[in-house]
């Protein structure tokens, strides 16, 4: 799941993903496609911007061409942020910027340290502006074989592991970051501001005004 601007940080995630309204969704994929969801907390960080110029407005995106997986959202979101998207699958990414390719990629913390974008890029831009979050999903008939104790067992445990492993994510991001400016990268800590701004039409476009409003109200509880 991947949306501009979300949330910020794990907290405002999972309260959306242990929501009513998630609720709704995954009794959705239950009944239509024999799927269950046991949990959907998994959060991967947020996007931050890694180029090999200073970002701090829009406008410092425009002409500078950034990777993206090809989904819409993505194609909007940094379209709207003034880059110009380029889909590549990632494990193209690095020779990508090597040979100059493409400008810049956007990546959470975690998977842009691992992938040593730091060897790359000399700038980190903390724009936040997209959230990734991913769960488990299993047979919803072996989920309904299970007798009602079990089910709770699976859905308690399963939480509790996406709690563990984002809230590792959550606290990693600072260590990462540290580590990233002795490792010669400039970090950028902006306004998002202008940047949230930019992408607010993104919803409209893929016809998700609606679940905009929802997912606000969700938010502000």
């Amino acid at each position: 799941m991947a949306a501009p601007y979300l949330a910020s940080g794990y907290k405002g995630i999972r309260k959306v993903v242990t929501s009513p309204m998630f609720e709704s969704w995954a009794k959705k994929l239950h009944d239509k496609a024999q799927l269950q969801v046991p949990s959907f907390n998994w959060w991967q960080g947020e996007r931050q911007m890694w180029t090999n110029k200073p970002i701090r407005t829009p406008a410092d995106l425009h002409g500078v061409c950034v990777r993206i997986p090809g989904a819409p959202v993505w194609n909007y979101t940094l379209s709207g942020m003034g880059a110009t998207p380029k889909p590549m699958p990632w494990s193209s990414v690095y020779s990508a910027m090597q040979q100059h390719v493409i400008d810049g990629v956007g990546a959470q913390l975690p998977a842009g340290y691992n992938s040593k974008l730091y060897e790359v890029t000399k700038y980190l831009t903390l724009t936040h502006h997209i959230n990734l979050i991913t769960g488990l999903v299993a047979s919803a008939a072996r989920y309904d074989s299970l007798p009602a104790k079990f089910k709770k067992i699976v859905r308690e445990e399963a939480l509790k592991a996406g709690d563990v492993a984002s809230y590792g994510t959550e606290a990693a991001r600072e260590k990462i970051i540290k580590q990233l400016k002795k490792d010669g990268m400039t970090i950028e800590r902006i306004d998002v501001t202008p940047f949230k701004a930019a992408t607010e039409g993104v919803y409209g476009k893929l016809g998700f005004t609606a679940f905009h409003k929802k997912l606000a109200k969700v938010l502000a509880e």
